[in-house]
């Protein structure tokens, strides 16, 4: 049936993984600005109020105009502002609006890959093109914890930021020529894999309009919610904060030892892989609803790191235990992969992206309050109350995801149509005119 869809999801994991890899390097370098843990907490957290800001209209975007072109800006004001902070991190306040404008074109990210999962994977293969279209986010830190330090180290950070700006534009490039919005638009598609996409994607609809008084009405809704808030509190403190509890609290110099802090995300990245084939294929083989495939992914991604981060105060000894443990507890939680994010495909196959773009948004705030808190309990207290905290905060969210998720579309929120709706084209009548920016 084709393979463009898979072409269309390994760039979206490339795209992912750069603009994570942007997002790990700022707590990589930024011990080189010369701030206080209080302060270098306001600029990790100035990133998330720009990345909060945008989520909904990005996902308004998308929708109205397509992804491609969505994705395409959002990814060049990102590399424009990242590389920006190399001439005003001298000042905080420059800095600190640096970082926004940062948040803003990454903010495109979430809401615009869920409006390509919708569009473009069909329902057998949903978990896993999502798990692998995710999965960026772990690859992405992986090559910042391993190369970046190095980088710093040989030629100094600017050129951190210079070769990942660099890649962000190369793939903007690429993708200006490979990718499409929908495979209906795709100019170099056999008419037989649009044919098979189009039949078996979660919808079949071009537009409708989202209503959105039955989505907060339902507990599947909240149930995404309060468990993509709960792991982005962990993720956003260990994605921030890693390099410098190697480095200040356990005395590993990460130029030479990056390893041990990319181990973590090694395990998480295989992790997700795995669960999200198997998830597909224990819900054809064996006929188990989706939903526990869910609520099981939701388990581990919550409750190992829960149990790993407070273990972490009694076990750890140096650099090597530290990385054991959060091998565990961080690659646990990266399979949050096929519980809440792709539930969100499941219960709201024609509005994924709108959905994704208001739970994002919620989701952005532990990117703020959580980078604030730990530099506060940082000075205050020391790293053991900052792994007791997030440990309660994961379990939380996986109790709360295992009570109230659903695995059914949200009733009624796809009927009501939009007065601009335009039924998809037939494949047969599709005409490759190709594709603008």
């Amino acid at each position: 049936s084709g393979y463009w869809r898979y072409i269309m999801c390994f760039m979206l994991f490339l795209v992912a993984a750069t603009l994570y890899a942007d997002r790990s390097n700022i707590g990589l370098i930024i011990q080189d600005f010369g701030y206080s843990d209080v302060e270098n907490g306001f600029i990790l957290s100035a990133f998330f109020l720009g990345y909060m800001v945008w989520q909904i209209p990005s996902a308004i975007l998308a929708d109205r105009f397509g992804g491609k072109v969505v994705i395409i800006v959002g990814v060049l004001i990102t590399t424009l502002f990242d590389l920006l902070t190399v001439y005003t991190y001298k000042s905080l306040p420059i800095l600190i609006l640096s970082r926004i404008g940062v948040g803003c074109g990454e903010s495109v990210l979430f809401p615009v890959n869920h409006y390509f999962a919708t569009n473009w994977y069909p329902k057998s293969e949903k978990s896993t093109l999502v798990a692998f279209m995710v999965s960026g986010i772990d690859f992405g830190t992986i090559i910042a914890l391993l190369i970046s330090p190095i980088i710093a180290d040989e030629f100094d950070w600017p050129w951190v930021l210079f070769l990942f700006g660099f890649l962000a534009i190369g793939w903007a490039a690429a993708f200006s020529v490979a990718g499409a919005s929908r495979p209906e638009e795709h100019r170099f598609m056999s008419k037989e894999e649009i044919a098979y996409i189009v039949e078996n994607r979660p919808h079949s609809k071009r537009r409708t309009r989202i209503k959105w008084s039955s989505i907060i009405r339902s507990k599947a809704f909240y149930a995404v919610l309060i468990h993509h808030f709960t792991n982005n509190w962990g993720a956003y403190v260990l994605l921030s904060w890693l390099g410098t509890y190697f480095e200040e609290e356990l005395g590993v110099d990460l130029s030479q030892s990056s390893i041990l802090a990319a181990a973590p995300y090694i395990v998480g990245l295989l992790l997700i892989w795995v669960g999200g084939r198997l998830s597909d294929w224990v819900v054809a083989r064996y006929a188990v609803r989706p939903l526990r495939m869910r609520q099981a992914f939701a388990a581990i991604a919550s409750f190992i790191p829960m149990l790993g981060l407070w273990c972490i105060p009694w076990v750890v000894s140096g650099g090597i235990s530290a990385s054991l443990v959060l091998c565990i507890a961080v690659g646990a939680s990266r399979t949050s992969a096929n519980s809440y994010i792709v539930n969100i495909v499941d219960i709201a196959p024609n509005h994924a992206s709108e959905v994704m773009g208001v739970s994002n948004t919620v989701a952005t705030i532990p990117g703020i309050l959580g980078n604030i808190v730990t530099g506060v309990m940082l000075e205050a207290t020391g790293w053991s109350a900052v792994f007791y905290l997030t440990g309660a905060i994961f379990g939380i969210g996986g109790l709360s995801f295992i009570l109230l998720a659903d695995d059914q579309p949200i009733p009624d929120q796809d009927w009501e149509e939009d007065p601009l709706d335009v039924e998809p084209l037939r494949p047969e009548e599709v005409v490759n005119e190709g594709n603008t920016l």
